[in-house]
């Protein structure tokens, strides 16, 4: 998967191995209406998996003036993921029955 014109840069990933955690930072441009659906997407692959999401926005300072400032929302993902190993599709098609 590639990041570009979806994040504002990669996400930050901390594996936190000793407790099973997972730790991701992700910044989207929030001047750009078509990352609405993907931060909506990711929280619900977030509550899938059982781990947490919070979405924030946060304004950075560009150089000197303030009207140049741009916001980015950031979305923080943390938690143990349970059923890393499952697929989606493969959910669902187990369970169509």
């Amino acid at each position: 998967f590639r990041w570009d014109g979806v994040t504002t840069e990669p996400p930050s990933l901390v594996d936190r191995s000793e407790r099973g955690e997972r730790h991701a930072s992700f910044r989207f441009d929030a001047t750009v209406p078509q990352t609405s659906l993907y931060r909506l997407i990711l929280h619900g692959v977030c509550q899938f998996h059982g781990m947490r999401s919070v979405s924030s926005t946060k304004e950075l300072k560009t150089s000197g003036c303030a009207d140049q400032n741009s916001k980015v929302r950031v979305l923080r993902v943390y938690g143990k993921c349970l059923g890393c190993d499952w697929k989606l599709k493969e959910y669902v098609v187990k369970n169509e029955t």
